[in-house]
């Protein structure tokens, strides 16, 4: 669907002819083209059909920077022509459907929304109410730092909310890759922060995409600097409250007293902290530790102390142990098991290494999909406890009598193939 002002002038389409047997692209049509026919139809009046003897009639067009001719056509490509439409084509209605036909060939035509605003103004789609000049020029709509006639303070602005629950200041940000706020603090200045918050909520960021982004210009500065009770409230619809972005580092905490970071997470089913690492290389997630524990994890009273699920075709997890004594993975009980694996999907089996328990004797049945358990049991019985008779061989269970699977035998004397029974 292409939009035009309505009441505009001198408006081009483009349409298509195939052919109607193959389905190629029809690169010959001309005013002359036997059955060529235009047909549009504004909505709330009465279908107008164009053709060689219309009026217009329906012409050649000389080349494709001709001035526009009524009913004009004129091949650009791959069967696409360039067609002028009359003015009474787009001068009222809603929309305007524009059809064609030749003999022999498919024409595929457009819809026209006639719309109250000129799409093709680069400044104010052609609206009263708003200014003509361009953004940022004299008389023209402001863009904040670069307007013409200035909108940059040297001073503070001061923004105070009148009504409790009100914002000072309310900021929405609509688009896919800019900021709702952004501080900047000159690159050669590293004893200020771009944002500075001291006492209650410092910020409370609600977004569907970036609350906030920090950039530290130089080493030593601060993307944003908190001071006394909460710093900074973020809550992300399933992306981001806050991203943040150093030089050094992205986001560098200290505590003098009490834990650097605290994170706690009220909705269900969604991650109390998250960490992606988008580029090729690199760590998503580095812990250094001077002398102590460089990651402590303590579980829940249900949960897990860590719960890892790797990737499409990623390693869930990968340790690698110290570079000169070191351990890659240290497992230490009390009363439980030191690593307990569990299988997913059909066939659950456990393997407790710390004990070693020795796993349940089974044994698949006959044409059935079998547990790594059972086919380890399968292959002892079959290698180790068997007896022959005649074609038919019976291997036993660990008790040494009880059958656990037969297998017949193509022959009792010269046997050259051997199937599974039961």
């Amino acid at each position: 669907m292409q939009l035009i002002k309505i009441g505009s002038t001198d408006q081009s389409v483009m349409i298509r002819f195939l052919d109607s047997t193959d389905g190629t692209p029809e690169t010959g049509v001309v005013a002359a083209t036997t059955g060529l026919t235009v047909t549009y139809h504004v909505t709330g009046h009465a279908a107008v059909v164009l053709n060689a003897g219309s009026t217009p009639a329906i012409n050649d067009l000389a080349l494709l920077t001709t001035a526009h001719t009524d009913a004009g056509i004129l091949h650009v490509a791959d069967g696409w022509y360039r067609f002028d439409l009359p003015d009474n084509a787009v001068h009222a209605g809603v929309n305007c459907t524009v059809t064609a036909t030749a003999d022999g060939m498919v024409g595929f035509g457009t819809v026209l929304q006639l719309v109250a605003f000129d799409p093709q103004s680069t400044t104010n789609l052609g609206l009263s109410s708003i200014p003509s000049a361009s953004s940022a020029g004299v008389g023209g709509l402001p863009i904040l730092g670069t307007n013409a006639t200035g909108m940059s303070f040297d001073g503070q602005v001061k923004i105070t909310a009148t009504s409790a629950g009100s914002g000072a200041l309310h900021i929405v940000n609509n688009s896919a890759t800019g900021h709702g706020v952004y501080s900047e603090t000159a690159a050669t200045d590293s004893a200020h922060a771009g944002q500075y918050n001291t006492g209650g909520v410092g910020q409370m960021n609600m977004g569907s995409n970036i609350g906030q982004e920090n950039n530290g210009g130089i080493a030593g500065s601060y993307g944003q600097y908190n001071y006394s009770g909460t710093g900074q409230f973020n809550e992300g619809n399933y992306t981001y409250g806050q991203r943040n972005e150093g030089v050094i580092s992205a986001v560098y905490i200290e505590s003098s007293t009490g834990p650097s970071l605290d994170i706690q997470n009220n909705i269900a089913e969604q991650p109390t902290l998250r960490v992606q690492h988008k580029t090729t290389a690199g760590d998503a997630v580095q812990f250094l530790s001077a002398s102590g524990n460089g990651l402590q994890v303590t579980g829940g009273k249900a949960g897990a102390g860590v719960n890892v699920t790797a990737g499409l075709t990623g390693i869930g997890v990968n340790i690698t142990g110290g570079s000169t004594s070191g351990d890659g993975v240290k497992i230490a009980t009390t009363d439980g098991d030191g690593l307990s694996i569990a299988a997913l999907g059909v066939g659950q089996y456990d393997v407790s290494i710390a004990t070693m328990s020795p796993a349940t004797e089974s044994y698949a049945a006959h044409e059935a999909a079998a547990t790594p358990i059972e086919l380890l049991y399968m292959i002892w019985s079959f290698l180790q406890e068997k007896g022959v008779v005649t074609t038919t061989v019976t291997t036993n269970k660990l008790d040494g009598s009880t059958s656990a699977m037969t297998f017949t035998l193509d022959s009792a004397t010269d046997p050259t193939t051997i199937t599974r029974a039961t």
